[in-house]
């Protein structure tokens, strides 16, 4: 699969390909939606699911989601960098 996005060591690098990678995520989205029209609600629960969880890290035994810890790192900084007139 190409990723439009990558980590490379502290830095986020952004692919030329990433205008194609965002409209085949778009298609995707696009295709559970029509799906809502057409089947069942526990069909398409379960078709959301599997969408979510391809572009996530599902931990199926603590029944979360794991973050990855350079962002979860970025989100403390900014957290806590914010100025309290910006709040």
């Amino acid at each position: 699969m190409t990723r439009g996005i990558a980590l490379r060591g502290d830095r986020i690098h952004l692919a030329p390909e990433l205008p194609a990678v965002l409209a085949r995520f778009l298609n995707e989205i696009e295709a559970v939606e029509r799906r809502i029209r057409t089947e069942s609600v526990a069909d398409v629960k379960a078709g959301l699911l599997k969408f979510t969880n391809a572009y996530t890290d599902y931990d199926e035994a603590a029944k979360d989601y794991r973050h990855i810890p350079f962002f979860a790192d970025v989100k403390q900084r900014l957290d806590c960098d914010v100025p309290s007139s910006w709040q």
